[in-house]
């Protein structure tokens, strides 16, 4: 029994993973927040559910993370001081073309949302995150999938 049961109930029903692996290991996601609260909380449940995360407090501190070391995901606030959430997602895009970006947004900020949706945004969540299983569930849902490619390791399905 080489197993243990990692059983997440939601959106994708559940799964299990060979003891001391992740679904979610070696993926990296950037989290641009300025509330630390938020930052820490956000980042904390995804590590603790296998991720590593890279957190920015600013836009700015945002892009020099996302060119240094390349996230396989972006989530960022909206409203931020200084360079905020739609001019990072503006830059990132030009950056890098059809990027996953995930915004967040709270209930006031919907036409900025829009706005960000409108520049390849590819989806908006609401703050504050209520659940954060579903969460975990949305933003592995807009990670690139990969397989098992053998000992060499992994490939991206469809190449």
């Amino acid at each position: 029994m080489g197993f243990a049961s990692g059983r997440r109930f939601g959106g994708t029903g559940c799964s299990w993973t060979p003891r001391g692996h992740s679904v979610n290991e070696g993926r990296t996601i950037l989290i641009i927040e300025d509330d630390p609260f938020l930052l820490f909380t956000l980042s904390a449940y995804l590590e603790d559910s296998g991720f590593t995360c890279l957190r920015a407090a600013d836009g700015e501190a945002g892009l020099e993370a996302f060119a240094a070391h390349r996230p396989d995901l972006v989530v960022t606030d909206l409203r931020m001081p200084g360079l905020d959430g739609l001019e990072v997602v503006a830059s990132l895009l030009r950056e890098a073309p059809g990027f996953p970006v995930i915004v967040l947004s709270g209930a006031s900020d919907m036409a900025t949302a829009k706005q960000a949706l409108d520049l390849g945004a590819r989806l908006c969540l609401a703050k504050p995150v209520a659940d954060l299983a579903v969460f975990e569930n949305t933003l592995r849902d807009m990670l690139p999938r990969q397989v098992p490619q053998g000992p060499g390791g992994t490939r991206l399905l469809g190449e």
